[in-house]
């Protein structure tokens, strides 16, 4: 890809298109006898306006700080910096520590990272790609000894293109120094500008920059004098293709891609299910790549494939949905009018399948208008509804259990003001999922794992990682915590719902800014409505009408509803949920996962469905 330098102040980057970053990279510069006042000017303009502007709606803006030491004072810019960013507008997701180990010629060893998201924004670190470092708490990067060639050193470098960008993507660097961020990133696949006004730099940028076996090199020269004939800037240049472009062009392949995520805005919630530019070329040269022309412009795309081996499809819930036979066509993904691509290619198969969005109307009616049928949705852990298609199949709706969401059980009214009386005893834990927002959401156990109350998690559910690190904790079993006895009004309220208790919890959501976001525990192995699975039914304690849930369900459509006092009610967490407390109080709720048994399944108003698995075997894992 592209490097550019050039030799002006970031104070005014028109070389920068609007919303055109996916990560700015900024530092507090150096002002030789300047008080610290003097940087606001500067920062305004660099971070405040011409930031703000260039910064993609799904961007990240990351300041790498160190404090500064002279006359035996310390200026803490590790404060002042980013108050002044916080003060701008942009939203702080997370801070890191960088171990420099720094060389001779640094005064302090460590520097602080703080990660900030556009204002406005919603996304956070979880929309981060994956990066076996990111999530350390201190990165360990050592530093160069001796010389600026490496003032980022090839770690941190590579830490910060690959957590926070995808291969095409922009990366902006507006103090640029010596150019080591920007070349790393070039090499990397991924487009990147720098400012920079230290002419004595311009060597070590070329050097920094200067792999031709790589990376197009366009360093640019100062503008001219207002009062000068303006001349075209002199470049060098010299081109490669990166190999993960398989040799194709990468401005085809970005084109391509551009249309998936115009396609997919809205539709994708996680860091791996965007279509990138090196997606787009694994599937030209499988030849599964369609494109669709119009008058020389590109207006379609598909991935399509066909089958050359037999296999099953599954739902959400691991039920057969059909079975992929040798020859079918499978259309996975597509973008644009792919109207004419899928009718191509489906022309000579009498069994075809398509995966579309679910929740995106459009792609289900024209699903519809080419003879396909709904067979059922897959659900991603990063919570997207993938719909299933099929035509020349015989297929059948999802049964109406599974399809259940957000049901009030048809119960007589609950009595929960005894339990709301007695919850000063209750000792709450922040809860320790990435979509936690604002750490707003707090929990305790009157029945859990290990019997501590303090121990909200359920092990099976955790990371390999996480799993790893504890494994003691994955040999505990369910046991009633001190906090039950604490808090007998809880027993009415446990009796009035038929079934074996599995986890009992209570959950708080802070007023005011209570937020989980959008999620789906579509990872646990055992929830689900199907006998002896287990099914998580709510019952207010404390609320507001302000309180409210919202999910999305298996044929695209999304349902709304706010839990009242003396109810009882069934979520089911496999599917996309959020919830949110806007009101003046917390939200407390008594959150018991109960084993599925026909008299629960009565009070929602649905039967059984086929199991996926042994019934009985669930059965004796909660009893």
């Amino acid at each position: 890809m592209t490097a550019a330098v050039h030799w002006h102040s970031s104070e005014q980057m028109p070389e920068v298109p609007d919303a055109s970053a996916k990560l700015l990279v900024g530092a507090s510069v150096h002002l030789k006898g300047a008080p610290w006042d003097a940087y606001a000017r500067l920062y305004h303009n660099v971070y405040n306006v011409e930031g703000k502007r260039i910064i993609r709606p799904d961007g990240f803006f990351v300041v790498i700080q160190t404090d500064a030491y002279a006359d035996g004072e310390v200026t803490p810019r590790n404060v002042l910096l980013p108050q002044m960013i916080l003060a701008m507008g942009w939203r702080l997701v997370d801070v890191k520590v960088w171990e420099r180990r720094a060389a001779d010629f640094f005064q302090v060893p460590f520097s602080q990272v703080f990660v900030f998201a556009p204002p406005g924004s919603k996304h956070s670190r979880s929309a981060l790609q994956k990066h076996k470092d990111f999530f350390q708490g201190i990165w360990r990067f050592p530093q160069a000894k001796g010389g600026e060639l490496a003032a980022y050193p090839p770690g941190l470098c590579a830490l910060l293109i690959e957590a926070f960008t995808a291969p095409g993507d922009l990366i902006v660097d507006p103090f640029a120094g010596t150019a080591a961020l920007l070349g790393a990133a070039a090499r990397a696949g991924r487009r990147a500008i720098g400012f920079e006004i230290n002419e004595d730099l311009r060597p070590i940028v070329v050097a920094n920059l200067g792999e031709p076996a790589q990376t197009t090199l366009a360093v640019a020269v100062p503008k001219p004098a207002e009062d000068s004939p303006a001349e075209p800037a002199p470049t060098t240049e010299v081109t490669a293709t990166p190999a993960w472009s398989r040799g194709y062009d990468v401005s085809d392949l970005r084109a391509v891609a551009d249309l998936f995520r115009a396609h997919d805005a809205g539709f994708t919630q996680g860091a791996f299910t965007p279509v990138k530019e090196a997606t787009i070329a694994d599937w030209r040269a499988a030849g599964l790549l369609h494109t669709a022309m119009v008058d020389g412009a590109l207006v379609g795309a598909a991935c399509i494939e066909r089958a050359a081996a037999a296999r099953t499809i599954r739902d959400f819930a691991g039920a057969d949905i059909g079975g992929v036979a040798p020859g079918d066509v499978v259309i996975k993904r597509i973008a644009g009018t792919a109207e004419s691509l899928i009718a191509a290619a489906s022309a000579g198969s009498s069994r075809a399948w398509l995966e579309i969005w679910q929740e995106r109307a459009a792609d289900r009616a024209l699903a519809a208008r080419l003879g396909f049928t709904w067979a059922g949705s897959k659900i991603r852990a990063s919570s997207e509804i993938v719909g299933v298609w099929a035509r020349g199949v015989p297929v059948a709706p999802p049964a109406a259990a599974e399809a259940a969401a957000l049901v009030r059980l048809d119960l007589p009214p609950l009595d929960s003001a005894p339990l709301a009386a007695q919850l000063a005893a209750a000792q709450w834990a922040d809860h320790y999922s990435g979509y936690n927002k604002r750490h707003s959401w707090t929990a305790c156990a009157l029945r859990g794992y290990g019997g501590r109350a303090d121990f909200i998690i359920k092990p099976a559910e955790m990371s390999k990682k996480w799993k790893s690190e504890h494994a003691d904790e994955m040999w505990w079993s369910l046991a009633d915590t001190p906090l039950r006895a604490a808090l007998p009004a809880a027993e009415p309220l446990i009796a009035a719902i038929p079934g074996a208790k599995h986890r009992i919890r209570l959950m708080r959501l802070r007023a005011g800014d209570g937020e989980l976001s959008r999620h789906a525990d579509i990872t646990d192995p055992d929830a689900g409505v199907a006998l002896g699975r287990l099914l998580r039914i709510h019952i207010p304690i404390v609320t507001n009408p302000d309180v409210k849930f919202r999910q999305w369900l298996l044929d695209g459509s999304e349902r709304e509803a706010h839990m009242a006092f003396g109810e009882a009610w069934y979520l089911d967490t496999r599917k996309p949920h959020t919830a949110l407390n806007r009101g003046h109080s917390d939200r407390i709720h008594l959150v018991m996962d109960v084993v599925s048994n026909p008299a629960l399944l009565d009070l929602l108003g649905c039967t059984a469905p086929p199991a996926a698995r042994s019934d009985q075997a669930q059965q004796e894992m909660f009893t």
